[in-house]
């Protein structure tokens, strides 16, 4: 699936999450020129959700093991991967606090 980031949860309680800026080789921002590029997680039921679309300026959160182990299971660490850009010369940038 993932050409840059394979599936995996994240290890601690919380990852805070901002939108991805993707960039050409001269460092320009620029739209992301491939539609199925991005961060795909899984639901509860399996069903793959993605790419993952942040508005600008927004700040999200997913569950990681930590928190599931807290909450006895309650809550559900995040399964995700993120899928590079299919188009040569350009990066992907984002920025995580676990």
């Amino acid at each position: 699936f993932s050409s840059w980031c394979g599936w995996h949860n994240d290890h601690g309680s919380l990852t805070g999450l901002v939108p991805a800026m993707y960039h050409d080789e001269n460092g320009n921002i620029v739209q992301c020129p491939d539609e199925d590029a991005g961060l795909y997680i899984k639901s509860r039921n399996g069903e793959l959700v993605g790419p993952v679309k942040l508005p600008e300026n927004a700040l999200a959160f997913q569950v990681g093991e930590t928190m599931q182990v807290h909450t006895g299971g309650w809550l559900h660490a995040t399964p995700h991967a993120v899928r590079g850009c299919k188009k040569g010369g350009i990066s992907r940038s984002t920025f995580a606090v676990f």
